[in-house]
């Protein structure tokens, strides 16, 4: 799911999809740089912030100013950008 007008309802609709369907990976794309205070991260599986910047590239370049993390059981976000390109943080 992409979008950042209304984070708040994507979380939302992601706990409304996982609740549809059990063990369901959700992924959300942002273009912000940090996320809202409090944002429910337990509707995630992965979340990827930073504004597309074409000169910069995606996760797959070294130079890239987007983040990829997982979401874990306990609602900590750990960066794995890395596995896009074989770099470590």
């Amino acid at each position: 799911m992409g979008g950042d007008s209304d984070p708040e309802e994507i979380a939302r609709l992601a706990g409304f999809s996982r609740s549809l369907q059990k063990g369901l990976k959700i992924a959300w794309y942002s273009g912000r740089e940090i996320l809202p205070a409090n944002f429910p991260l337990k509707n995630f599986n992965y979340i990827k912030l930073g504004e597309y910047a074409e000169a910069l590239g995606g996760l797959d370049k070294a130079n890239t100013n987007q983040r990829f993390y997982a979401i874990d059981e306990i609602c900590t976000m750990k960066e794995i950008t890395n596995r896009f390109s074989g770099r470590d943080f």
